[in-house]
């Protein structure tokens, strides 16, 4: 029997893409009770909150604390399902995510990721992009999206708060450490925004650099800080 899926969406001015991915949603063929859509927004001055208004079945909360790790934290703590589904609202998953997610958990896999693909033909992205295929220190972003079964989440703690950034890989980091962690093959769609925004090369210097910061244990909020001074 199929266990339920609440997809989970953090959003903090997305006027730009939370209306093509809610559509994306209601367009994909699933069971009518099977799937449930909540979006916790972080204090949008944009018109976030009117276009999610468009889509009546989408459950709608709002963050007192702007961060995603405290959204995707009462997303989590507000869901029906048995899995939680985390998406980032310029994330595309595949069509056939739910039912790839069941196969996983009828596997006795309790927590994974999809590959991904950028929306640039980009040369260069088409080999970052492969490298998504492997389970290894760099899996794990939220690009990557992640599904995890509800009681695991909650045994892990959920997000650490305390990281203002970087909280996807906190998370992954111990499900990977415990290899209760697995990466689908289907591919999610990710936008290139940030690297047309900068350059390739730019992009990967600093999130390299951000990720061995990570893994020396230095404070979040510096992290952070060095991310915002060299990313457009």
């Amino acid at each position: 029997m199929n266990k339920k899926i609440s997809v989970i969406i953090p959003t903090f001015n997305e006027e730009k893409n939370i209306e093509s991915l809610l559509t994306y949603f209601s367009n994909v063929t699933f069971k009518q009770n099977s799937i449930e859509m909540i979006v916790v927004d972080g204090g949008s001055s944009d018109k976030t909150f009117e276009i999610v208004r468009r889509f009546p079945t989408v459950r709608f909360f709002t963050s007192a604390v702007r961060g995603r790790a405290n959204q995707l934290n009462i997303g989590a703590q507000n869901a029906s399902g048995e899995i939680l589904f985390f998406v980032h609202a310029d994330t595309r998953p595949p069509e056939n995510f739910a039912s790839h997610i069941q196969t996983s958990f009828s596997k006795n896999r309790k927590a994974g990721c999809f590959a991904y693909r950028f929306d640039s033909p980009g040369f260069m992205l088409k080999i970052l992009a492969s490298f998504t295929r492997f389970n290894w220190f760099y899996t794990g972003g939220g690009d990557q999206t992640l599904f995890i079964c509800k009681d695991l989440f909650k045994k892990l703690g959920g997000y650490n708060q305390e990281y203002v950034i970087m909280e996807d890989f906190e998370l992954t980091s111990k499900l990977i450490k415990d290899k209760n962690f697995v990466v689908l093959p289907q591919k999610a769609l990710v936008s290139a925004r940030k690297y047309e925004k900068n350059s390739f090369f730019q992009v990967s210097k600093v999130n390299g650099t951000a990720l061995r910061m990570f893994k020396k244990g230095c404070d979040p909020q510096i992290i952070k800080e060095y991310y915002s001074t060299n990313l457009k």
